[in-house]
């Protein structure tokens, strides 16, 4: 036996796919930006750590200790900058799909809706939205308006 709970589960990971998938991929965009950043950062960082111990009056054989203790510490950023930037590219995909079903729910609920009352299929009554959701005032308001 199925509960009214049951009924409104999700079906779709995206209620509003063109929409959703929009804002997702503006998400993405700006965590590819932030990489691309990071890694210019790095390697400027790096540059610049590099020019400054070359710089420096050591003999032949320090200065290529220093190169080797310069190249590991460059592998290790580089590790811990990928790492901290797929992590970041994960958080921002899953923070705007869970953004983007707030904004996206909604606005399907009351498309679905509209169509239903225009089509005679479904009777009219109060507007509810989830109580995480966006434009609950939007549903006052339509509520106001019936």
């Amino acid at each position: 036996m199925s509960s009214g709970r049951d009924k409104n589960r999700r079906r779709n990971i995206l209620s509003d796919p063109k929409s959703q998938i929009r804002l997702i991929g503006f998400f993405i965009a700006l965590s590819i930006v932030y990489a691309v950043l990071n890694v210019y950062i790095s390697k400027r960082a790096f540059n610049e750590m590099v020019v400054q111990v070359q710089e420096l009056s050591m003999p032949e054989q320090s200065l290529s200790d220093a190169s080797i203790i310069a190249s590991n510490h460059e592998r290790a950023l580089n590790l811990q900058l990928t790492l901290f930037t797929t992590l970041m590219g994960a958080m921002m995909v899953l923070a705007s799909l869970a953004v983007s079903h707030r904004v996206g729910g909604p606005m399907t609920h009351m498309r679905i809706y509209l169509r239903g009352v225009m089509n005679g299929t479904v009777e009219p009554r109060m507007i509810k939205f989830r109580k995480h959701d966006f434009f609950h005032d939007v549903a006052e308001l339509f509520n106001e308006f019936q």
